[in-house]
């Protein structure tokens, strides 16, 4: 038989499960690579894109929740979207992609590949400056650990000798 304490602990987790919000990750991606996604007019950068999305009860009972997609806009003018948004199942996953292709119909695919390639090579510098600050950043943590550390060595290994008159001649000293 299950104990009173073990039922409330089962309990007070499933009320604390029952009113988090979840959220839904959505990667946005582009083939080719390097098109500008954009929402309500505003520029989200070159896909790949990561949005969340907030998932409420209704949605999780539901299973699925309907998005209001970006418009992904290649270098040529090439436009994709979707007008009618994108159902995600929220049985699938919590973490999804969903990858807006190019119109073979319109001019320009070639110039479109070559941005592309030349995003991601940029996003591949971009990542490798930035993971190499964070390396720079903690060298610099640990080079500043290690003064302080020698500093508070120091201070330790210092001895201060204070002497005064005892009163009949001698001398009291004292070291700290």
């Amino acid at each position: 038989m299950m104990s009173i304490r073990k039922f409330m602990l089962i309990l007070t987790s499933l009320l604390a499960l029952e009113g988090c919000a979840t959220n839904l990750e959505v990667t946005y991606k582009s083939d080719p690579p390097g098109a500008t996604l954009y929402t309500n007019g505003k520029s989200l950068g070159y896909a790949p894109v990561t949005l969340n999305y907030q998932v409420d009860e209704k949605d999780r009972q539901r299973g699925w929740l309907l998005l209001s997609a970006p418009t992904a806009k290649w270098l040529s003018g090439a436009e994709a979207s979707r007008a009618d948004g994108i159902r995600a199942e929220l049985r699938n996953s919590l973490s999804q992609e969903y990858t807006f292709y190019r119109p073979d119909n319109f001019p320009g695919r070639e110039q479109d590949v070559r941005f592309g390639l030349e995003v991601e090579r940029l996003q591949v510098e971009k990542a490798r400056a930035d993971q190499q600050a964070w390396y720079n950043l903690l060298l610099q943590m640990q080079l500043q650990q290690q003064q302080e550390q020698q500093q508070r060595q120091q201070r330790q290994q210092q001895m201060y000798i204070q002497c005064l008159p005892d009163g009949r001649g001698g001398l009291n000293c004292l070291s700290y």
